[in-house]
């Protein structure tokens, strides 16, 4: 199992950005995918709400689980 961690004590860098778009790449690949953000925000759970279900799907099925 591979862990990728972004994390960065300032604020406004893209973590939740790059964070979302690693999600997407790896499920794309057929990777299952469990993205957990605990910025007090919420920013990677907020964007991955707003894609439609067919965005949060790879093309051969693979979903991305968050946790927040």
């Amino acid at each position: 199992m591979t862990v990728i961690v972004v994390a960065n004590p300032k604020g406004g860098v893209g973590k939740s950005t790059l964070a979302t778009n690693l999600a997407e790449h790896f499920a794309a690949e057929g990777e299952w995918v469990a993205l957990a953000d605990l910025d007090k925000q919420r920013s990677s759970h907020a964007w991955l709400a707003m894609r439609p279900d067919s965005r949060r799907r790879s093309r051969n099925g693979a979903s991305i689980s968050i946790r927040s």
